[in-house]
């Protein structure tokens, strides 16, 4: 949401995560340069992949050797288009699940990647698909859809936690072990604090107790 924002706005609407709400500045952004060549901007690539891996490879649950694997990938290398990619690597891709999301890989930095297949797809053109890249997965045909520079920011917020069980009863560490069995209590009532704001709970004992 803050990427919608100007320097020196504010969120309009509260934001909801999973911990409670906030309401968010946007103090400053900036384009991520490299931490040892501050002439060098950062960036992140949009990309999808099809897979062949062979036995032997990390993860490989395949049976073709090295030699074919190779072979079979070439061979979809000679006829896939950036427009026939999706399907090929349905059809063909032996990573888990490519049949479902054609290889896409979202966008990704540099770091997010094996060295070999992140050199190869950060140095190709966008809108090219790669020659085969060998990693320790197998080998890859990499589609390099789209590329900008990793944006910074810079934020202060003013944030709400939602109040949770442990708030209410709390932690194992609040609790201890008094021994006493109860037998003695004739009754329990639940009254609410207006000064703490929480529950509390009134024990009544019979003249025994």
């Amino acid at each position: 949401f803050v990427k919608n924002l100007k320097v020196g706005e504010i969120t309009k609407d509260l934001q909801k995560t999973a911990e409670g709400i906030q309401i968010v500045k946007l103090n400053g952004k900036r384009q991520r340069t490299n931490p040892f060549n501050n002439n060098e901007i950062e960036k992140e690539v949009k990309a999808s992949h099809l897979l062949i891996c062979y036995k032997g490879a990390e993860k490989c649950e395949g049976e073709l050797s090295k030699e074919d694997a190779l072979k079979k990938i070439q061979e979809l290398k000679s006829k896939a288009t950036t427009l026939n990619f999706s399907q090929l690597v349905k059809d063909n891709s032996t990573e888990p699940g490519a049949n479902q999301s054609g290889g896409d890989l979202g966008w990704f930095d540099k770091s997010s990647m094996v060295e070999s297949f992140a050199e190869a797809v950060f140095q190709q053109k966008v809108g090219t698909i790669s020659d085969v890249v060998e990693t320790q997965y197998g080998y890859h045909l990499i589609y390099k859809q789209d590329e900008r520079p990793i944006t910074e920011y810079q934020v202060s917020r003013i944030f709400i936690r939602f109040m949770t069980e442990a708030d209410i009863t709390g932690t194992d560490k609040d609790w201890k072990n008094t021994e006493l069995t109860g037998k003695n209590l004739k009754g329990a009532s639940v009254q609410f604090n207006p000064n703490s704001g929480y529950p509390e709970v009134n024990l009544e004992f019979d003249d025994e107790g």
